[in-house]
């Protein structure tokens, strides 16, 4: 008797535990966060929950150098593990999608995310060094009596044919992220 007691108990805790209601809904903090972070705040849709978060890069003058984009997609199992992809969008025009997002709820206001984060450079491609231009360099007259700026060709410049940004992939790695439900 005392076994079939303890064996209902046991089965209504696991019970309760599955029960659990794992929602992402809200505001969530990274619990390593600049001061100046803003929390994320997910929204489901259809079953999927989605957040959206930027990056800005800045010189030391303080002028606005890049940004990255981060939109993570991610769904909740009933026993609280999630799962999803985050798509990275550089404004010098890099992007990587569907990068793997796992983790799983430490409590129903903690969660253990590992994100992965794809690692690049953005290079300058010119189309070879003798595929150049002559662009032509203008200087400016003034003669006495003309009402107008005189402009003329004083030389030559050469300039490359065709100059493009491309983003190389060196790797990708995977971030540990731990978030803390903000009240």
């Amino acid at each position: 008797m005392k076994n079939i007691i303890l064996a209902l108990v046991l089965c209504l805790v696991s019970l309760s535990v599955l029960a659990q209601d794992f929602d992402l809904r809200g505001l969530w903090k990274r619990s390593n966060a600049q001061p100046e972070e803003r929390p994320l705040t997910f929204i489901q849709v259809n079953g999927v929950y989605h957040t959206h978060s930027q990056e800005r890069f800045v010189y030391p003058n303080g002028a606005l150098s890049h940004t990255i984009d981060q939109s993570v997609k991610v769904t909740v199992t009933p026993n609280g593990e999630v799962k999803g992809t985050v798509d990275f969008y550089d404004s010098r025009g890099c992007s990587y999608r569907n990068l793997a997002v796992t983790g799983e709820f430490q409590t129903a206001d903690q969660i253990g995310f590992v994100m992965t984060v794809p690692r690049y450079k953005v290079v300058t491609i010119t189309a070879g060094n003798h595929s150049r231009y002559q662009h032509p360099i203008y200087c400016d007259a003034h003669i006495p009596y003309y009402p107008y700026r005189y402009r003329y060709i004083c030389g030559y410049e050469n300039r490359p044919l065709s100059v493009s940004r491309e983003c190389q992939l060196i790797e990708t790695v995977d971030v540990p992220v731990s978030l803390q439900r903000q009240f």
